[in-house]
């Protein structure tokens, strides 16, 4: 029993010890961009060929869950889902873009700025967050691509 309770506390002071100092968290909320619909829309048609043209060299990033990006998504948008094998797929999908757009659900909806820290993070730049999420999107007259589209609003 003494054993355990040693390995226990070591284990708590490993944690603590890495908390406070291996993980530098260089990223906040601070070094966040948000763009409104309109001005990510005026960002995309900003080189020729359209909003989701294949000239654009803009990315528009869903971070949610794939079954939620099946249900509804942004026109043209990368589903990256937080979590798991996100750096992979981001390097993956992201590499040379000109400026990344990421996009969750609504304006409460953390995810969005998690996964625009974490590209922020791996140096990608410049990364955008939409304001109001995919909800907005919405609101704001914008077509919405996938099996339930109402199922984001």
């Amino acid at each position: 029993m003494a054993t355990l309770a040693r390995h226990t506390t070591l284990v708590c002071i490993l944690a603590t010890i890495l908390a406070a100092f291996g993980c530098s968290n260089k990223t906040s909320d601070r070094d966040l961009e948000t763009l409104s619909v309109q001005k990510s829309i005026e960002l995309a048609n900003s080189k020729s060929g359209g909003p989701f043209s294949v000239q654009n060299r803009i990315a528009w990033v869903d971070p949610r869950s794939e079954e939620e990006f099946k249900k509804a998504h942004i026109p043209g948008a990368v589903n990256i889902p937080f979590g798991g094998p996100f750096e992979r797929l981001a390097n993956q999908e992201l590499r040379g873009m000109d400026a990344i757009i990421v996009y969750a659900t609504s304006v409460q909806d953390v995810l969005g700025n998690a996964a625009s820290k974490r590209l922020i993070e791996l140096g990608y730049q410049p990364v955008y967050t939409l304001k109001g999420g995919l909800r907005q999107w919405m609101r704001d007259g914008n077509k919405v691509d996938g099996t339930d589209p109402s199922s984001a609003e």
